[in-house]
C-alpha cells in the first residue's frame, strides 16, 4: 500500500523537524505542523546544546524574533539567515561564533542584536553599519580590536554595550554620529582619556565608564543633561569631580565607588533626583560641611559612606598619607575623635619615607618613648 505524502509538506521542512527532532526542540518551539512552521514568528531554543542551524531555516519568512541564547557548541550560522527579512530580534548569547554570515547585512528589519560572550567573535562584518533599523546592539565581551567604521551609520541606535569588549581602545572617528543612543556602556576597556565623542550624545542617560583607568571628568560633562545614570567607578587615578556634576540635573544613580576622591564638589547638592549614590574605598576626607549635611540627609541613598566627623587640614593630610602607605585603622585611626585619643604609634616594617607634619599634632597624647618608627630612613 502506498501512502500518499501532503503535497504541503516541504523537503526543507523535513530537515528543520529532524533538527528539531535532534536537538530535542519541543513542539511548541518549532511546530511539526506545515501551517504552524510557515507562521511561527519565534524560535526560542536556549540552552539546547545546538551545535548548527541548517540552511533550511531561511525559509521561515515570517520570524520576527530568534533566540539561540546558551547554546555554547553553535559555531555558525548559515548564509540563508539573511533570507530573514522579517527578523526583529536574533539572540546569540554564549555562543562560540567565530564570524557572522556575509548575508547578515540583509536583516534590514532587525532591531536588537546580542552577541555577548561569544569569545571567539573577534570581528564584526563591515557591512554591519547597513542594518538600518537597528535599535540595540550588544556585544559585551567580545575580544573586539576595533569597531567596523560603518557603525557611526546606525542612525536608530538606542543602545551600545561594549562592556569588557575591546582590547584595544580603536573607536571610529565619527562616533559622535550615534545621535540617538541612551545607553552607552564602555565598562573595563582602557581609554585613561574621556572620550570627547561621548559630549556630543545629548539623549544619553545612562553611561558606564567604570574601570576604564580616567585621571579626569571633563568640565563638558554638563552637556549631558538627559543622564540618569552615571558610573564612573573603580577609576582608581581619578582624584576630584568637576563642579558641573551638579548641573546633571536628572541624575538618578552615581557610582564613584574605588574612585580616589579626597573631597566631592559643592555642585553635588543639587542632585536632587538622586535615589542611588555608592562611595565606596575613597578618601573623602576634605568634604564641606555643606556636602557633609547633604550626604547625611540623603540616609539610605548614599552607600558605603563612613564620616570621620570634623576634622582639621593636618588631619586630611595625615589621613592621606595614611592610605598611601596602607596603614590600618589602628596604626592611624581614620576620624578624628578615635585619632585625637591616639596614645601609641607603631609602624612596624613600614618603610617610611618621611613622616607628615600633622604627626606632632598627636603630641603630647603620643608619649615620644611610645613612637616606634620600625625601620624608618628619611630620604631628603
Amino acid at each position: 500500500m502506498t501512502i500518499k505524502k501532503d503535497p504541503a509538506i516541504k523537503p526543507w521542512m523535513e530537515e528543520l523537524w529532524a533538527w528539531a527532532d535532534k536537538f530535542e526542540l519541543l513542539k511548541e518551539q518549532l511546530p511539526r505542523d506545515a501551517d504552524a512552521l510557515l507562521a511561527l514568528t519565534e524560535l526560542k531554543a536556549m540552552d539546547k546544546s545546538i551545535t548548527e542551524v541548517p540552511k533550511s531555516i531561511g525559509n521561515l519568512k515570517n520570524l520576527k524574533t530568534i533566540n539561540f541564547d546558551e547554546n555554547h557548541e553553535l559555531k555558525s550560522l548559515p548564509e540563508s539567515i539573511g533570507k530573514l527579512i522579517n527578523l526583529e530580534e536574533l539572540h546569540l548569547k554564549a555562543s562560540s561564533l567565530k564570524k557572522l554570515p556575509k548575508s547578515f547585512n540583509r536583516l534590514i528589519n532587525l532591531k536588537i542584536l546580542n552577541l555577548e560572550q561569544n569569545y571567539d567573535l573577534k570581528k564584526l562584518p563591515e557591512n554591519i553599519g547597513e542594518l538600518a533599523n537597528l535599535e540595540e546592539l550588544i556585544l559585551s565581551e567580545l575580544p573586539l580590536k576595533s569597531l567596523p567604521d560603518s557603525i557611526v551609520n546606525l542612525d536608530n541606535l538606542r543602545v551600545l554595550d561594549l562592556c569588557c569588549a575591546m582590547t584595544v581602545n580603536q573607536f571610529p572617528e565619527d562616533m559622535a554620529n550615534l545621535k540617538n543612543l541612551t545607553k552607552l556602556d564602555l565598562q573595563s576597556i582602557d581609554l585613561y582619556d574621556f572620550p570627547s565623542w561621548i559630549l556630543e550624545l545629548s539623549e544619553l542617560t545612562f553611561l558606564s565608564l567604570n574601570e576604564v583607568g580616567l585621571t579626569h571628568i571633563p568640565e563638558d560633562i554638563s552637556k549631558l543633561t538627559k543622564l540618569a545614570y552615571l558610573d564612573i567607578g573603580f577609576n582608581e587615578e581619578l582624584t576630584r569631580l568637576p563642579e558641573a556634576i551638579g548641573k546633571l540635573s536628572n541624575l538618578k544613580t552615581l557610582e564613584l565607588t574605588c574612585c580616589y576622591l579626597n573631597e566631592l564638589p559643592e555642585s553635588i547638592i543639587k542632585l536632587s533626583k538622586l535615589e542611588k549614590l555608592k562611595l565606596g574605598a575613597n578618601k573623602l576626607y576634605s568634604i564641606s560641611k555643606d556636602v557633609k549635611d547633604f550626604l547625611t540627609g540623603l540616609d539610605d541613598i548614599v552607600q558605603d559612606w563612613t564620616q570621620v566627623g570634623d576634622s582639621e587640614p593636618w588631619m586630611q593630610e595625615l589621613w592621606v598619607w595614611a592610605d598611601d602607605l596602607d596603614l590600618s585603622e589602628e596604626t592611624i585611626p581614620r576620624n578624628s575623635e578615635d585619632l585625637l585619643a591616639l596614645t601609641h604609634l607603631e609602624f612596624g616594617n613600614h618603610r617610611l619615607s618621611y613622616l607628615p607634619e600633622g604627626i606632632s599634632k598627636l603630641t603630647p597624647a603620643v608619649n615620644p618613648v611610645e613612637l616606634n618608627l620600625g625601620d624608618f630612613s628619611y630620604a631628603a
